[in-house]
């Protein structure tokens, strides 16, 4: 049948991705988080999770679908980060990962980025994972995670200037090729 289903699996995933990312844009989203300001958050343990807002329409089998997806997605972005940091030697204490319905809002610290992030991903080639953004507030940086399908990791950095993301740098280091098993757990440790 499939011989190789990795690259079948990732358009899956990047698709879902975006349709993610169009359903936010859309405001079609809302958020499992009941606090006043569901979009404050203190760190990327505490991302609200993002639901469809007909998810009362959708059947169990359905729902365990969903979540697992999201939970999968999650997987993938952990261990993409722990291979990030592993192999740039990066401390990303001070920093917050940014999911995508913050970045294109185009609001407030996050003004112009989604262009930034939108020129990424037009570099980007068959089988290479959607950019995952951390930011700090305190120095206005942002590291782009660009890893692509032959392992690499390409960390594009930023630097808010008050009027618009200025280049700083781009580093390409080797790193893990992602494979089902980085789908599944978190595997890669930092």
């Amino acid at each position: 049948m499939l011989r190789n289903k990795s690259p079948y699996l990732s358009f899956f995933i990047s698709s879902m991705v975006l349709l993610g990312v169009g359903f936010s844009l859309a405001g079609t989203f809302l958020t499992s988080d009941v606090s006043n300001d569901a979009r404050s958050f203190n760190s990327s343990e505490d991302i609200p999770l993002m639901i469809p807002a007909d998810i009362n329409s959708l059947d169990d089998e359905q729902l365990e679908k969903f979540f697992k997806v999201l939970e999968r997605m999650d997987n993938l972005r952990e261990n993409v980060k722990n291979d990030f940091v592993r192999t740039h030697e990066l401390d990303l204490q001070e920093y917050e990962y940014l999911p995508n319905d913050l970045v294109y809002d185009g609001k407030g610290a996050y003004h112009n980025l989604a262009s930034v992030i939108s020129r990424v991903i037009s570099t980007q080639t068959y089988g290479d994972i959607l950019p995952y953004v951390y930011y700090n507030k305190n120095n206005q940086h942002v590291l782009i995670f660009d890893k692509k399908s032959n392992g690499d990791n390409l960390l594009h950095i930023r630097k808010f200037n008050g009027e618009q993301w200025e280049f700083v740098d781009r580093i390409s280091t080797p790193g893990v090729k992602m494979i089902d098993k980085h789908w599944e757990n978190v595997i890669i440790e930092k």
